[in-house]
């Protein structure tokens, strides 16, 4: 039982977690950054925001695959 609780709370820490990375990412590439700079600048912030969204998306499919587990019912 205990185990499961912490299953639990590990699945709702990482969609928490892919959910507060995505917001934060699209937030300040979209609303703060400043892309008035160099080619190779906003270059390297795609390649970033592009790397933080693919993690944010994996984190998120991690945790609904332990969703399946455990609960296989639902």
């Amino acid at each position: 039982m205990l185990k499961k609780t912490g299953l639990i709370f590990l699945r709702l820490a990482l969609t928490w977690l892919a959910m507060f990375i995505f917001i934060c990412c699209v937030g300040y590439y979209g609303l703060i950054f400043n892309w008035h700079i160099s080619g190779a600048g906003i270059a390297v912030n795609a390649v970033i925001i592009i790397v933080a969204i693919s993690a944010s998306v994996v984190i998120y499919g991690v945790a609904e695959k332990m969703k399946k587990v455990i609960s296989p019912f639902t």
